[in-house]
């Protein structure tokens, strides 16, 4: 009794594939398109939805003749390799693969792609291509994106407005105060001393020097030349506090995303600023690599400063470290702090810009 239930099971159970128009039309209303290559990578099946999303019919070409594949900023990957040479030597699939491809009219379509290895008993093995267009996707990250940038700018104004009433205004009040107090001094015919006129110049160059970083960041300008903004920073910066610094910057790409390049490089002059209110550096350093094949910034900021001791900086209070971690995270990326008492300081982050 119970073997011939579980019999009936396994017969209800089992597609009806025996009708191959059943077969067919499972594969050609499926949601991702799919694109079956032989082992020389040729095409010998594509489904409606990927005719659809590639705008024909490619049965008999090379994937990549049809698919005009890249990855990032590199040309096609037809005779350099590719994600399906990989599947193919290493027998093990690869999921949820990021890339462009070119569909109807040039048009340029962000897809998903997972390689599958499929195995035959007497012939060379296949390879299927699943291709899910995700332009919807993108479209609602960098709709998020821009909603947590506005986030970042309307808090960075509010920090900008407590740091020039906390700082420069207070400074102005009381350079008047000792003004006044001078004049009042001079009334009664007293002198003015070299001491009392350098505090007030000191107070004086304090508040200019924050003034020009607000205006700074308050017009801060943005393009996709990375490499172009991070030596402007450096520059600002060993004019405004004396600091030996130092950038060490790989050959960048120019037309990298505006909003990308913005984040990086406020994350470093986040850095920077930190170092120059806080460290008491000699020294600093700032090093830019860009990783291969993974199309990755890996961005370090070193100086010789009198360090802390490290502790959960982002639920500390401390606003400038917890907007760092928040933008590195935004960008998809990781941050790491490593500092001791009187041994510096060594801010590294890796950010994806592929």
């Amino acid at each position: 009794m119970q073997s011939q239930r579980e019999g009936t099971l396994k017969s209800t159970a089992s597609p009806p594939f025996h009708d191959i128009s059943v077969l067919t039309s499972v594969l050609d209303n499926a949601v991702d398109g799919l694109v079956l290559l032989d082992s020389e990578r040729n095409i010998v099946y594509m489904n409606k939805t990927a005719d659809t999303l590639l705008g024909q019919h490619g049965v008999g070409l090379h994937c990549g003749s049809l698919l005009h594949c890249h990855d990032a900023d590199r040309p096609s990957l037809r005779f350099q390799g590719c994600y399906g040479q990989c599947v193919l030597a290493s027998r093990q699939p690869i999921t949820n693969v990021e890339m462009n491809i070119i569909g109807p009219h040039g048009r340029v379509i962000p897809v998903e792609v997972t390689y599958s290895y499929i195995p035959l008993v007497d012939s060379e093995p296949y390879l299927l291509m699943s291709l899910r267009d995700v332009t919807d996707k993108k479209l609602a990250e960098r709709e998020r994106r821009q909603k947590e940038e506005l986030r970042y700018t309307l808090q960075e104004r509010e920090r900008l407005a407590r740091d020039l009433h906390d700082g420069v205004v207070q400074d102005i009040a009381f350079v008047n105060m000792q003004v006044k107090l001078l004049l009042e001094e001079l009334d009664h015919g007293h002198g003015v001393t070299a001491e009392q006129l350098t505090r007030i110049s000191e107070v004086l160059d304090n508040g200019y020097s924050e003034l020009r970083t607000a205006i700074r960041d308050l017009s801060f300008g943005i393009s996709g030349n990375l490499g172009h903004h991070l030596k402007q920073n450096m520059l600002e910066f060993r004019s405004r506090t004396n600091i030996d610094a130092e950038l060490d910057c790989d050959l960048l790409p120019t037309d990298l995303d505006a909003s990308l390049v913005h984040q990086i490089t406020k994350i470093v002059q986040e850095a920077l600023t930190n170092i120059g209110k806080h460290a008491q550096a000699t020294k600093a350093n700032v090093s830019v690599k860009l990783i291969q094949p993974t199309q990755a910034l890996v961005v370090d900021v070193v100086d010789n400063g009198v360090g802390f001791v490290v502790s959960d900086k982002r639920k500390a209070g401390h606003y400038g470290m917890k907007t760092m971690f928040e933008r590195c995270e935004l960008l998809g990326g990781t941050m790491k702090l490593e500092s001791n008492p009187n041994h510096g300081t060594h801010v590294h982050f890796e950010i994806p810009i592929g």
